[in-house]
């Protein structure tokens, strides 16, 4: 369940899985995004198709979870 803009609201048994996933990736050198980052205007001009948001006003979401079917 969502616990403001920046996290999830996870279970004891929840945030233990999580927190063995967030090991593994940074094992791998991932790195978990932030809602905070995500939200944040591209600092670029680029050109996403998505019903979302106007052309000039993306933000690092668009850019990361774009995808067309």
């Amino acid at each position: 369940m969502l616990d403001g803009s920046q996290r999830l609201s996870l279970s004891e048994k929840q945030q233990v899985m999580g927190d063995k996933i967030e090991q593994a990736l940074k094992e791998f050198d991932y790195t978990l995004l932030l809602a905070e980052d995500l939200n944040k205007p591209l600092p670029f001009q680029a050109n996403i198709l998505t019903l979302y948001r106007e052309p000039g006003q993306y933000l690092f979401m668009d850019a990361f979870f774009y995808w067309e079917d």
